[in-house]
């Protein structure tokens, strides 16, 4: 692995409430389980600010909108930036570096 990996999977499960993120029982978080195409699952979860962000990342290009269950069996993208914790930093619907319209979108894991 490089310094900066980009590694794809598909999302596996979507569920989003209250108590998602171990000892934060007062914010709305979406956790997100994807399995990876290297062989290993990551959980990514993001804070309700970011919720928006990525639903619209995933929006439907004919009917405009995504919800929450519609995630379910998309492919994404990871960014492997600090490989610190062996979990992903970011997601996206495809690869920034190349698609200009999507940004990485950072999960709140760890912080």
């Amino acid at each position: 692995m490089t310094g900066q990996d980009i590694i794809e999977g598909i999302i596996t499960k979507a569920d989003f409430g209250y108590g998602m993120k171990y000892k934060d029982e007062e914010n709305l978080y979406l956790k997100l389980d994807i399995q990876q195409f290297d062989g290993y699952e990551c959980v990514q979860l993001l804070s309700e600010e970011k919720i928006g962000k990525l639903l619209l990342q995933f929006r439907g290009d004919y009917h405009g909108e995504c919800s929450i269950s519609t995630l379910v069996h998309r492919r994404v993208y990871l960014l492997n930036a600090e490989q610190t914790n062996g979990v992903p930093d970011a997601i996206a619907k495809l690869p920034p570096s190349e698609y200009v319209q999507y940004d990485w979108i950072y999960n709140d894991n760890w912080n």
